[in-house]
């Protein structure tokens, strides 16, 4: 059963941003196990009915029912009293055409008139079912939920249920586009109802297309061919500009033969108008080459984001391409100030970074409770964490309430997007941590972390302990992953998959702290529970509380704070066990490179066999 009061709670589940990576691998093996639905350009809002009575909220907890008195008309007519339907509030034109622009010209999430601009009207499209007569049926099939949606509730002029499109990822993918949609929504068809982000719903969105002036090249890495990345340009203005750089969708042939060409006109000089900041080595070129870029969207620094290469346009004449498409949604305040002196790095390119990371860090951090530490002056300066929100964070910013034991209410930034985490990075937030928790669920780990934490640079250690928990870890059916401090550890974590709620944050630390258990036993002169320095006498510690209610840990492709600009990297074993690993090793300037070369460690991570209570039941009987 669901009670009353947690009916009221947002649990919602969100779907990872899924590549061509997704679409090519996953998705087309497995195509029977999906379907797939229109992403809708809307509010994500949760119909609550309890006793007949309806209410709106969406996944920020906004009350929006008096904005759309229309859904709330329509949900209290449908046949139950007591229910949470799960689904998108859009606004359609006379074509029958959705519209987010619509949307917000009637007023928003927050709007109280009635008032809709000619031609437009509300519908609410569900998509799923949380409970329907107060019975959670969250733990059953996506289908099985679908279907009861489908039997219980009455559809008219405002209430539809989103329908289901036939065919292959690729295709759809493809036909999508070429409507105008904003992409598709692929969902496993088997899949419980969990909170929070889940590989089990994947958001395929079109990416734009763009014409870009080829500016120089990097080299190669590891076993890549030819070359690195494209640096590419486009004329704004009357001056040639940087717009970011290219390395995904090149194969080996197309990077030989690029090469090749691009040799021909080399030149000593930056083709820029203005050198950027934080390029590396780069081999110019004559700005004489357009080639065809596909990508999600502009960043606010007129940067490409998640750009691939198409193909070469030798119709084009470089000195049309104009990128008219390339509006900065939020200027940069100070970008010339240090945030790094020792490396020279500003606070303009501490916003490019993130910018730059975010589609991957936002898979990691979206939709959980943030705390920021905030440096105003660079690394050189005071500093501050921020919990709370201040009253004047924009709305696309959300805001998490949590009691917290002796602090009475904080309330925690929650980020949905690139918008929110560019306007954090130009608050000269420059380290980001989550807590181990979904937004949707504060009170229950999503994951168990180990910070491994020498007293001194004591690498070696560190990868002993690391290696020792990965082969406990692996041997309770939990993948763990690993990822760089950007300091001095590394960080172990394992993802909960229990039912949701089942795991409290007192049996995660106990967990934790079970298998850190392991480690001492195993090897006392090298490890230990003690957070005295004193009593640690040089040896390396685990610490588990970070798995405490509200810890918090440095969150995956966060700067930090230290002169050499570290991010905590998510890694590969192989890479964190190696001979050349340093925690500080990938910085802000060395992950460009990372991305480029299409390295992304945590990519299709497999799931754990085992949930945290039968792992913790295993080590029991040992």
């Amino acid at each position: 059963m669901i009670s009353k009061a947690s009916a009221l709670r947002h649990e919602l589940m969100l779907a990872s941003p899924g590549d061509d990576g997704v679409v090519d691998g996953l998705l087309e093996r497995e195509a029977a196990e999906w379907w797939f639905e229109r992403k809708l350009d809307g509010y994500r809002v949760v119909g609550i009915s309890i006793d007949g009575v309806v209410r709106l909220r969406t996944r920020n907890g906004i009350d929006c029912s008096s904005a759309y008195p229309e859904v709330v008309n329509s949900l209290e007519r449908q046949p139950y009293d007591n229910f949470v339907v799960d689904g998108e509030v859009v606004a359609m034109d006379e074509t029958g055409s959705n519209s987010f622009e619509l949307l917000q010209r009637g007023g928003g999430v927050r709007a109280s008139s009635t008032t809709r601009p000619k031609g437009v009207s509300i519908e609410y499209v569900t998509f799923d079912l949380l409970s329907l007569d107060s019975v959670d049926v969250r733990h059953l099939s996506l289908t099985r939920r679908r279907g009861l949606l489908t039997d219980a509730f009455e559809v008219d002029d405002t209430l539809k249920v989103s329908g289901l499109l036939e065919g292959t990822a690729k295709d759809l993918v493809a036909a999508s586009c070429e409507r105008g949609w904003e992409g598709l929504i692929a969902k496993r068809i088997e899949s419980a109802y969990s909170p929070g982000r889940s590989r089990n719903w994947y958001k395929l969105k079109c990416l734009l297309n763009e014409e870009m002036v080829i500016a120089g090249f990097t080299e190669p890495k590891g076993s890549r061919a030819g070359l690195g990345a494209l640096v590419l340009g486009t004329f704004r203005g009357g001056q040639f500009v940087n717009a970011g750089r290219v390395g995904t969708g090149l194969d080996d042939e197309t990077l030989q033969a690029l090469r090749s060409q691009l040799e021909g006109i080399r030149t000593e000089d930056c083709p820029f108008e203005v050198v950027p900041p934080g390029l590396g080595a780069v081999n110019w070129v004559e700005p004489v080459l357009v080639c065809d870029v596909a990508f999600a969207e502009w960043t606010s620094a007129c940067q490409l984001r998640h750009p691939r290469y198409r193909g070469l346009r030798p119709d084009k004449e470089a000195r049309d391409v104009k990128g008219e498409h390339a509006v900065p949604l939020v200027t940069v305040s100070n970008a010339d100030k240090l945030f790094y002196p020792a490396l020279g790095v500003t606070k303009g390119e501490v916003v490019e970074y993130y910018d730059s990371v975010s589609g991957l860090m936002l898979a990691e951090v979206a939709e959980r409770p943030l705390v920021v530490e905030r440096f105003p002056n660079g690394v050189a300066g005071k500093s501050f964490y921020q919990k709370n929100t201040p009253g004047h964070t924009p709305d696309y910013i959300g805001r998490l309430p949590v009691e917290s034991k002796g602090h009475g209410e904080i309330i925690y930034p929650v980020l949905h997007d690139l918008a929110g985490l560019h306007y954090l990075a130009n608050q000269a937030a420059l380290v980001f941590h989550t807590l181990l928790s979904g937004a949707s669920d504060p009170g229950h780990p999503i994951e168990v972390i180990w910070d491994l934490d020498p007293a001194g640079d004591d690498v070696a250690r560190v990868q002993k302990a690391a290696a020792h928990l990965k082969e406990v870890l692996d041997d309770l059916g939990l993948a763990p992953r690993v990822k760089s401090s950007g300091s001095k550890g590394l960080h172990i974590h394992v993802d909960v998959t229990d039912e949701p709620g089942a795991v409290s944050y007192e049996m995660s630390r106990a967990f934790a702290q079970r298998v850190a258990w392991e480690l001492v036993n195993r090897a006392p002169e090298d490890f230990t529970l003690e957070f005295s320095k004193k009593e640690r006498k040089g040896r390396l510690l685990i610490d588990v509380l970070r798995n405490g209610h509200a810890s918090h840990a440095a969150a995956p492709y966060s700067l930090r704070a230290v002169e050499e600009a570290g991010v905590a990297a998510p890694l590969s074993w192989d890479e964190a066990l190696g001979s050349g690993f340093h925690p500080r090793g990938v910085t802000i300037r060395t992950m460009t490179e990372r991305l480029d070369s299409g390295i992304d460690p945590w990519a299709g991570r497999p799931r754990p066999t085992s949930t945290i209570a039968q792992a913790a039941h295993q080590l029991l009987e040992q």
